[in-house]
């Protein structure tokens, strides 16, 4: 069918390709492909709209018209004789991948052409990047006629789940906020919002057979998160409570708020025409306190409780808690259209199932024999529940403790699990990558380099499982974010890097292009008033151990375009006189210090990055662990010890090996070996449960059997230090030996983290 449709003027940016080949257009995430031609397309006020698309996109063909009259002071009517150029927007006949769209620009028409309405859709994005790029970078009016070179663009999305998480349990956002995040979501071509709609802290989904959730689960007292932020607000006002959720009762301020049915109907429309799937999450059964404390007969013990870390959760050994689960999920269900519901199985603090007599009766009926089994016996019943009603599951990775349905989807958070995705896909079940670093990004240190090279992460995957990627998402978790400025902080420019990465192909992707496009997009986030913070300063150290040139590798990366950068190998601050950074490697052979910042119009500029190298004699020798370490906290796993990799000031970035128990190993040499000296770095952060050894005892032998004590060090942090500390364990050896065998003591049986056992 055709229609010709009024249109308004557009204006569209090209970008200059001089420095990055195919890169024209400013476009986040970067097309699959773009190939640049001769000649130019005058967009003028004669410039028609012209649609072929036989009924298909009409819902597209509208959100099109809005955009053209939200952006432009006037619309144009056509006269369709006597127009010399024309938008085309046409159905094809040809297969495009799901998203897939194709863009064509001649001398005298832009051709926008898919097979499906969401690859028109994405093709409409492009267009609206391309305008506001020429707006700002012309400063043209709506009225001007512009010249635009003429291009073919082929583009279509590298994995299927492209999201962002907002946590609406700990702080609450308007639903004016959330359309305004969909819009952010499909304007750089993400197509997920997951919402965390319950939590202990508070119930936001209207629920009609428990009308109690919302009109006491939705409030409370002003809590210690609640507290933190508004002392921060007293000087950042980011962090005051958003007063619209603010209410008085009983002469008690209550904080809260709750979507109510017919609120998220109009969200759930308002996304499906912008491509968004709203995916709802309800949290069990943990993270329940919310409707417990309103229906105290839902946990084994009869009332609201802690364990040792969580809230007690719901109890899977009552019927009662099931008959609650299927009502609420029928309503859920029936309201949200999208195939998926998450359910949570995180974080469950399962001591009062242990202490249930319901559940050991239970569990003995069933001839379970860990309590774990107790957690896939209720998500089972829950999974089959919704599978009856056409839905997926989601949960978090925690659920692989125990052996799981392949058809639930895994949410995986815990980064430091090295081995959770292997798990998942030789379980076959699908995998949505959430890992806490870089992707939870209500954390302050997640940066948009790790960000942007999340597929990394994806390639450890074996070939023949990444089918079972689904993609990745973002997610905000608000405990310390109480404001639309504050979330938006942290979402942006990060969103953006994410968004290139499930989006554009591994082999497209560039980071130094991306930076430069990153510019013109960080002006339309101004533009649409979305608070974001400048682009940091800061460089990251990238790290590598060549083996075969017997030194260790160091990179230098960052967030600016073409920054200045010198560095030391000694640990001094850098000056101009310093060595300068030219982009590659700085190799080291042996130990460094390697301090390093950038220099903006002659002045250093913070934070300074810094790192400690060691190319030592044990890189590459196998350890024997004689007490394995705590699977939480795996790093290299066997190779841990002596990979050359040292660990930064995050615990959980992935090098430090974490021990529960005493440290026991034996590093092989391979041969008999001069040995100078032998040290270790250690961590102390004791918020997490992080401490040092009482101390560091060192053997060798030259047969593996008997050892001859070399050296004993004790440690000098005292346990009341809270303060993130890195301390170096070492002694003088000066010996030949083939086995060393290292001993650490943990003296408290918390957490006891070390990076590398250092031998010159």
């Amino acid at each position: 069918m055709k229609r010709n449709i009024f249109i308004l003027t557009l204006c569209v940016v090209f970008v200059s390709s001089s420095a990055f080949g195919q890169n024209l257009l400013s476009l986040i995430p970067n097309p699959t492909n773009v190939e640049q031609k001769e000649g130019t397309f005058i967009l003028s006020k004669e410039t028609r709209l012209l649609i072929y698309d036989e009924g298909a996109f009409g819902k597209e063909m509208a959100y099109l018209q809005q955009i053209m009259q939200t952006i432009f002071a006037q619309g144009l009517s056509l006269n369709e004789d006597g127009s010399p150029n024309a938008i085309v927007i046409q159905r094809s006949n040809d297969s495009f991948p799901t998203g897939g769209y194709r863009l064509d620009i001649n001398e005298k028409q832009i051709l926008l052409s898919s097979s499906h309405p969401e690859g028109v859709f994405y093709g409409i994005q492009t267009l609206k990047q391309l305008l506001f790029s020429v707006r700002h970078q012309e400063k043209q009016g709506p009225e001007s006629n512009l010249s635009i070179p003429c291009l073919s663009i082929i583009d279509s999305p590298a994995f299927e789940w492209r999201g962002l998480m907002l946590d609406v349990s700990r702080h609450f956002f308007s639903i004016e906020y959330l359309k305004r995040q969909v819009d952010m979501l499909a304007f750089y071509k993400m197509n997920k919002l997951h919402l965390h709609l319950t939590d202990d802290q508070g119930w936001r989904i209207e629920i009609k057979k428990y009308p109690e959730l919302t009109q006491q689960g939705a409030w409370r007292i002003f809590n210690r998160q609640d507290s933190a932020c508004m002392e921060i607000g007293k000087t950042n006002p980011d962090f005051s409570l958003d007063p619209r959720f603010i209410i008085s009762q009983n002469g008690n301020l209550l904080y809260g708020g709750f979507y109510s049915q017919d609120e998220l109907k109009e969200l759930i429309q308002y996304a499906l025409e912008r491509h968004v799937e709203i995916v709802p999450e309800i949290d069990m059964p943990g993270h329940m306190m919310a409707a417990i404390s309103i229906f105290p007969e839902l946990s084994c013990t009869g009332s609201v409780g802690w364990g040792n870390t969580f809230s007690h959760p719901l109890c899977p050994c009552n019927e009662a808690t099931f008959d609650f689960l299927e009502n609420i999920l029928d309503e859920v269900a029936g309201l949200f259209p999208s195939k998926f519901i998450h359910i949570g199985l995180d974080e469950v603090e399962k001591n009062t199932w242990e202490e249930s007599d319901a559940c050991k009766n239970l569990m003995k009926e069933n001839g379970f024999e860990k309590v774990e089994q107790l957690q896939t016996y209720f998500m089972n019943r829950i999974q089959g529940y919704l599978s009856m009603k056409g839905k997926e599951v989601i949960a978090w990775d925690e659920v692989l403790e125990d052996d799981i349905n392949p058809d639930v989807n895994i949410l995986f958070w815990r980064d430091w699990v090295g081995e959770v995705p292997k798990k998942a896909v030789q379980s076959g079940n699908r995998i949505i990558f959430v890992p806490s670093s870089p992707l939870y990004f209500s954390r302050r240190d997640s940066s948009l380099y790790p960000i942007y090279h999340l597929q990394s992460k994806f390639n450890e995957i074996p070939k023949d499982k990444q089918q079972l990627i689904r993609g990745a998402q973002a997610c905000i978790w608000a405990e310390g974010v109480p404001s639309e400025n504050a979330a938006n902080y942290l979402i942006y420019p990060r969103l953006l890097a994410l968004a290139e990465a499930v989006w554009t192909p591994d082999n497209v992707r560039n980071w130094d292009s991306f930076k430069q496009r990153l510019a013109s997009q960080l002006h339309y986030l101004d533009t649409e008033q979305i608070k974001h913070p400048a682009l940091t300063y800061a460089l990251i150290p990238l790290i590598s151990v060549d083996q075969k040139g017997k030194n260790i590798r160091i990179k230098l990366e960052n967030e600016q375009i073409n920054p200045v950068i010198y560095y030391t190998t000694d640990g001094s601050v850098p000056t101009e006189r310093s060595h300068r950074y030219n982009g590659r490697e700085i190799a080291v052979s042996g130990s460094a210090e390697i301090c390093a910042a950038i220099y903006d119009k002659g002045a250093i500029q913070l934070p300074l990055a810094s790192r400690t190298v060691d190319y030592h004699k044990a890189i590459g020798k196998p350890v024997t662990y004689h007490i394995p370490w705590h699977k939480a906290y795996p790093a290299g796993r066997e190779s841990a010890l002596t990979d050359g990799l040292r660990g930064s000031n995050r615990h959980n970035d992935g090098f430090w090996q974490g021990f529960t128990t005493d440290l026991d190993v034996i590093i092989d040499m391979q041969e008999s070996t001069r040995i100078k000296s032998l040290s270790a770095m250690f961590m102390q952060l004791t918020g997490p449960g992080i401490y040092m050894p009482e101390y560091v005892e060192v053997s060798l032998s030259e047969d593996g059997i008997h050892f001859e004590k070399s050296f004993t060090t004790y440690n000098d942090v005292p346990e009341t230090e809270r303060a993130l500390t890195i301390r170096k364990f070492s002694g003088e050896i000066n010996k030949k030996a083939r086995y060393v065998k290292v001993f650490v003591k943990n003296k408290t049986g918390h957490f006891m983290f070390t990076d590398e056992l250092v031998i010159y």
